[in-house]
């Protein structure tokens, strides 16, 4: 019975077995160009460079090159030295040298992606042996043009490449995998298009975020809509909180709209974002003219679909609408898919992203508002290097027992969110430029003259904050701290200053008191009168600030000893207790308490004292 015929495919793969002497690290100076190569195309040399974006991107291993040896005397040799390399790749010796017949262009690439040094300068090469073009002259010929032709396969969607990244990102948070394969196999699955693999990355930074993401797309006709690269936007500032509560309002109103439908026409929910606000929706539906229009495929029509998705249900809740009695989070428009990744909903986060900027320069560790400003999309999250970590490290920076303020920068976050458009006006008001270029008396001067701004100052309950310039905060808007206490000694904004120009380690706020003199040895030892005997004291003259009139009278005393009490009895009072709203609130927020009483800023005071 004659041999089945061999296919060309078998052939080659036999072909290679034969003639294959092992994968080796090639230096481009080992190499040469095949004569029977076609000439280099620069065009491509450049169009490949671009592709690839940058050297982190490479990837020698996924993509080798194929070369042949110039002579083969010491093939032997080579395959057991391939052979005992069970760690990693094996270098090719420096006396052998290579032509190169697949892959010439990927080694031009090189000098343009910035790879300049000569211990640089290699790539991953299948190295075979010289007969194969003698022995095999037709495979050969195949293999040198093989690489030219385009693979016909499935590329992976972007949704794919998200559940995949997401999965990957799982093992990691588990610790089936360590950092450096996490990141080399996220780099290969994202392969080289710059945009997706960084839009990607993003998506997937921050768990509550990736969950919102998968989330929406376990709904088939909003995962039709997904593009990686415009739903980055939802990203802007790193507010995951924020991120993740608009994705679930769109969510949720993607439901109302379909209510259960299993077969939703794409263009419901790819309108454009001016097509998606109430106004042109309500005057399409009152035109004299019967007009079609994409969501009359739904439950009840347009008119159905409106009246369903006007309303937030009140059992809907996220850190954006904590409250029953809450609305939707853009009042004029209907949260579509393809508003998500829209310029519309981008500069609403942007306006966020500048005051939260301007809130952190103030109140944030200085490395920590560095790394925030810096850090890029593809590195791990850190617990600091987003809004939220930053607040809370704050929060609980200086009180014993950190878990009565667990979850109240959420409460922070949500004030800017609400209020972000009059506190940007405060900033315009004030004239504050840009978060690097204003400085600390800048920001005392829109403590006095924003209310909006004092407030959110406020709800961090401190009387002077613990980095940076250690600036403070009076007890009520426009009071006399604003002269001294509220500037911060010449040594806080110095080091500040060092820290955000990286000249200078972080300068961290002691046990000191900001703006209180430090007792010498001589000094008396008496603790701090109680708030309840403070609170008996005559009061300050009203046309002085209570901080002079206490000074005044502690000098009056006569000894340093009571000067300090006085002025421990002077911190006391301002740093009285406030009440926090008490509004109806669902259970998203702390209690109010959560973010302790007065009585726990900077630690204690009588610690301080």
């Amino acid at each position: 019975m004659p041999a089945p015929q061999q296919s060309a495919d078998e052939l080659l793969a036999q072909v290679r077995k034969k003639h294959w002497i092992g994968r080796f690290r090639v230096a481009t100076q080992q190499s040469s160009t095949h004569p029977d190569q076609r000439p280099l195309d620069e065009a491509w040399v450049d169009e490949l460079a671009n592709k690839i974006g940058n050297k982190a991107n490479l990837n020698r291993a996924l993509y080798p090159i194929g070369v042949i040896l110039e002579d083969d005397g010491s093939k032997d040799e080579l395959r057991a030295l391939a052979g005992q390399s069970h760690e990693g790749v094996p270098s090719l010796p420096g006396q052998h040298k290579v032509l190169v017949f697949a892959g010439q262009h990927r080694l031009a690439a090189l000098p343009r992606l910035g790879v300049d040094k000569e211990e640089d300068l290699w790539w991953h090469a299948d190295v075979y042996a010289t007969a194969l073009q003698s022995e095999q002259p037709a495979e050969f010929l195949t293999m040198m043009h093989e690489s030219n032709v385009p693979t016909i396969m499935k590329a992976s969607s972007d949704v794919d490449l998200f559940r995949a990244i997401v999965k990957l990102k799982a093992f990691y948070d588990a610790g089936a995998v360590k950092k450096h394969a996490f990141l080399l196999n996220r780099q290969a699955l994202l392969g080289h298009n710059v945009n997706t693999s960084r839009a990607i990355c993003t998506l997937t930074r921050n768990n509550q975020l990736a969950d919102a993401v998968s989330e929406a797309l376990s709904r088939p006709h909003i995962a039709k809509t997904f593009n990686a690269g415009a739903w980055r936007r939802i990203a802007t500032g790193r507010m995951w909180g924020v991120a993740s509560g608009l994705l679930r309002e769109m969510i949720c109103q993607v439901d109302l709209l379909t209510r259960g439908m299993v077969d939703v026409p794409e263009d419901v929910l790819t309108l454009r974002p001016r097509s998606c606000q109430w106004s042109q929706l309500e005057a399409h539906m009152n035109r004299k003219k019967n007009q079609g229009h994409p969501w009359d495929a739904l439950p009840g029509k347009l008119g159905g679909a409106l009246e369903r998705v006007r309303r937030r249900p009140v059992d809907f809740v996220t850190p954006l609408n904590p409250k029953t009695n809450d609305g939707w989070s853009f009042t004029d428009m209907v949260l579509l898919p393809s508003c998500v990744g829209s310029g519309v909903v981008e500069e609403q986060l942007k306006v966020m992203q500048t005051v939260m900027s301007h809130l952190l320069r103030v109140c944030a560790d200085p490395v920590h508002f560095s790394a925030y400003m810096s850090t890029s999309s593809e590195s791990i999250e850190a617990n600091t290097d987003h809004p939220a970590g930053m607040i809370a490290h704050v929060l609980a920076a200086q009180r014993k027992d950190s878990s009565k303020v667990a979850g109240y920068e959420q409460k922070i976050i949500h004030f800017v969110w609400a209020n972000r458009d009059v506190l940007s006006q405060g900033l315009t008001a004030a004239q504050i430029a840009g978060p690097l270029e204003t400085e600390a008396d800048d920001y005392s001067r829109l403590i006095n003259t924003s209310q909006h701004w004092w407030q959110l100052f406020r709800m961090f309950k401190t009387h002077h904050f613990p980095f940076g310039w250690c600036l403070g905060v009076p007890k009520e808007f426009g009071a006399a701290l604003s002269q001294d206490s509220l500037l911060p000694t010449q040594s806080s904004t110095r080091g500040s200053q060092e820290v955000m120009e990286g000249s200078a380690p972080l300068v961290q706020l002691d046990d000191q008191q900001p703006g209180l003199p430090e007792p010498s040895l001589s000094a008396s030892k008496k603790r701090p009168r109680s708030r309840s005997s403070a609170s008996t004291d005559e009061p300050a003259r009203m046309d002085q600030p209570e901080e002079a009139t206490s000074t005044k009278k502690a000098h009056k005393q006569g000894t340093l000893g009571q000067v300090v009490d006085v002025l421990n009895e002077q911190a006391l009072t301002l740093l009285g207790a406030e009440d926090m709203n008490k509004e109806s609130e669902v259970s998203v927020w702390p209690k109010d308490s959560a973010a302790g009483s007065d009585d726990e800023e900077e630690g204690s005071v009588e610690e301080s004292s």
